[in-house]
């Protein structure tokens, strides 16, 4: 509700294909079981409600995608002033990108939306938003620079497809019903704490989207 008011969209129900992608698309990394629990959950809610849902496997391609997102986004920082640390790696690795690399980059971007519906052959996709629950701050900038972004990379292997593709997604909180045994769920607060399930377009509006997170967001 918070979604459709501050970005002024009616919800608007739409019939939706739904593909469940459980695997990490831009990193090999374990997801924690909690995270998955709640994919499953989010997965049978649906069902229930009339969605049509499949099981999906990553898109052949999503090494490409991966290497296109990393040329745009350190790109846009490569013209920046010089800076220290995390930032000034990142802007080196911007200043790397030649303006061929990012023509192609911008070419294969351009281009998934329609890759991704005649891969998997769904109006849209439900993931966990993170491989496991975030870790203490200044944990990813005690790294080194490249392991601190692959290790990012691991944390949320998916949310960056909606990003590039530009195609609208969103993040439920889901809370893991009892029953689940876990390192990460054995203290009270820990079980209580929501994870996010993300849905993500391939074919809906954003309209449509949020009707269909309003089906989970009960």
């Amino acid at each position: 509700a918070d979604a459709a008011f501050l970005h002024d969209i009616t919800p608007r129900p739409a019939p939706a294909r739904v593909g469940v992608l459980k695997q990490p698309l831009f990193a090999h990394t374990r997801i924690d079981p909690r995270h998955l629990r709640a994919v499953d959950e989010a997965t049978s809610q649906l069902s229930a409600a009339g969605y049509p849902v499949q099981e999906i496997a990553p898109y052949p391609t999503a090494d490409v995608t991966f290497e296109s997102f990393r040329h745009i986004f350190t790109s846009r920082l490569a013209g920046m002033d010089a800076g220290e640390g995390y930032f000034e790696w990142v802007r080196q690795q911007g200043l790397k990108v030649s303006e061929r690399m990012l023509a192609d980059a911008l070419r294969h971007t351009n281009g998934l939306p329609r890759l991704l519906a005649d891969c998997w052959q769904v109006d849209a996709i439900i993931t966990p938003m993170l491989a496991y629950t975030p870790p203490q701050i200044g944990t990813f900038l005690a790294l080194d620079h490249e392991e601190n972004f692959m290790e990012q990379t691991r944390w949320s292997p998916w949310g960056s497809l909606f990003n590039v593709a530009q195609l609208p997604a969103i993040s439920v909180p889901w809370s893991i019903s009892p029953g689940v045994s876990t390192p990460q769920a054995r203290t009270p607060q820990a079980a209580q704490t929501p994870v996010g399930v993300q849905v993500g377009s391939v074919t809906l509006n954003d309209a449509q989207l949020l009707h269909l997170a309003s089906v989970l967001h009960v």
